[in-house]
């Protein structure tokens, strides 16, 4: 059931990744682009380090794989929650330079 789960959650990696490249370079001035890249690389790499951390201690804690689980769960609803924001729209300059 764990390979399936790792699986499952796998399949999520490339088109994220893809995503936030794209928004960084569409949203980034020309003369940073590369500050944003690094900071991207970076806030990615430390957070897969602090997600990582934090579920191994949630996995050999009392609740175990039920308790990730569960946490897991609530937080796709809560990255459902916030993609149903309204007015979360790009500027016209962001929809330009994406359009390109």
């Amino acid at each position: 059931m764990l390979g399936a789960l790792l699986f499952l959650g796998g399949t999520a990696i490339a088109p994220t990744l893809t995503v936030q490249n794209s928004l960084v370079g569409a949203l980034a001035p020309a003369h940073a682009t590369t500050e944003a890249f690094t900071w991207l690389s970076t806030m990615a790499t430390g957070a897969s380090a602090v997600g990582a951390a934090l579920g191994g201690a949630l996995v050999d804690g009392s609740s175990g794989v039920t308790g990730s689980l569960v946490l897991a769960v609530a937080g796709a609803a809560v990255a459902v929650l916030v993609t149903l924001v309204p007015g979360r729209r790009p500027s016209s300059v962001a929809r330009e330079r994406m359009a390109v």
